[in-house]
């Protein structure tokens, strides 16, 4: 299902073209996370945008630790069980999914990047990755 010799040509374009069109219109939540997010790229810990992982487009995404962030506002209530699905599918492929509601990240966007910098920062320790210096606080939660 994920696998690139698995998805047709097309709709992999569609996708990147899908998720290019969706980056020029964030939600507030997404705009103030990827604001609390972007600097640590050039600390190694990059993050992407609206990215594919088909079928799907993520939120947000550190595909070097194997995290997508979704951030799920009022039309997510009537969608749960898509959720799941998407999530357990996500999970299944090797992805930690992290879900954040619009409001509490619009309200606590720092807050919401410390959590994620945390499972981040845990991730690629697990990978075998060395951390940025400057991201080794985060491991110290579980220490």
């Amino acid at each position: 299902m994920f696998a690139k010799e698995r998805i047709p040509q097309a709709q992999r374009q569609w996708l990147w073209d899908k998720a290019r069109e969706m980056r020029h219109a964030p939600s507030l939540a997404e705009r103030l996370l990827w604001e609390e997010l972007r600097p640590w790229g050039r600390l190694g810990l990059r993050f992407r945008r609206q990215y594919p992982i088909a079928p799907y487009i993520a939120d947000l995404a550190c595909p070097a630790a194997r995290v997508v962030i979704e951030l799920d506002g009022n039309s997510h209530a009537d969608r749960l069980d898509l959720d799941a699905t998407r999530t357990k599918d996500l999970e299944q492929a090797g992805w930690v999914v992290l879900r954040f509601g619009n409001m509490p990240t619009i309200g606590d966007a720092h807050g919401v990047a410390e959590s994620v910098l945390h499972v981040c920062a845990v991730r690629l320790r697990e990978f075998g990755v060395v951390v940025p210096a400057e991201a080794s606080r985060y491991l110290s939660w579980y220490e």
